[in-house]
């Protein structure tokens, strides 16, 4: 009878309130999760996560100017790799695409490379750095910026966030206004499988070993969510600064491998 009561508040409180108080937030390996966000006329910031609540663990300064966008994450080689946009701050007009890691270990960040395509979606497969435009999918040289390989993927989709999940790729999609998260197969350049996004702004995607984590642009959330249904394991509201609006995500295990 106990045990019937406690299961029955647990569900009372997830139909409630909007922190899931009984939800499963806890990644299977331990870890933490990576954020990058952009300010209105500010600088962003890259964020080390307790992905339990998503308080603030580390923070670095983000690398796009107040007036370029930061983008992409990835965790990888014990490196975070970040993407973004510059614009000329008087037109408004792009000035280039950039990629450039961050040594958490040391706080120390290599030199901007310059590369063709906007990197909205990081991942770190294998070992190599990938990024993906539309239903475009690249691999990425990311000591020179040079596109090493480029496959299209069937059906169409239009990937934002990217993680891999250790055999598969998964990206945001936002086809035709219908946000969904899409997993991948590279070698045979298919869209094997979409469950419907948690958000309307879906961007950065992480993967922690048993679930996958998107975060919410615009309403500042992070969810985590079951990949074999898309439903949501659990939520919270980003409890850093207001002001800051999340953007690219990675997840860190803790032997130092990430996606």
């Amino acid at each position: 009878m106990k045990t019937v009561k406690y299961i029955t508040l647990c569900v009372t409180l997830v139909a409630v309130v909007s922190f899931y108080s009984c939800a499963d937030l806890t990644p299977p390996y331990g870890g933490w999760l990576w954020v990058v966000t952009n300010r209105d006329n500010r600088s962003g910031s890259i964020r080390k996560l307790n992905p339990s609540d998503g308080t603030t663990v580390e923070s670095y300064l983000a690398p796009a100017s107040n007036h370029g966008k930061n983008f992409g994450l990835a965790f990888g080689n014990g490196l975070v790799w970040v993407g973004w946009e510059e614009k000329d701050p008087y037109t408004g007009q792009n000035t280039g695409y950039f990629i450039r890691w961050l040594d958490p270990s040391t706080g120390d960040d290599g030199e901007p490379v310059e590369i063709e395509i906007p990197p909205l979606g990081l991942a770190w497969v294998n070992d190599e750095l990938w990024a993906a435009k539309g239903d475009d999918f690249y691999r990425i040289n990311p000591t020179t910026g040079e596109i090493e390989a480029e496959i299209t993927v069937t059906p169409y989709i239009s990937a934002r966030g990217l993680a891999w999940d250790g055999a598969y790729l998964w990206a945001t999609d936002y086809t035709y206004g219908n946000c969904t998260l899409s997993k991948i197969d590279l070698k045979s350049r298919k869209v094997l499988k979409q469950v419907k996004a948690p958000c309307k702004h879906p961007k950065g995607l992480a993967w922690d070993g048993g679930a996958l984590w998107v975060n919410d642009e615009e309403t500042r959330y992070a969810y985590r969510v079951s990949p074999d249904d898309g439903d949501v394991l659990g939520s919270y509201y980003y409890p850093f600064d207001s002001g800051q609006f999340p953007y690219g995500l990675a997840f860190e295990f803790p032997d130092g491998t990430g996606n």
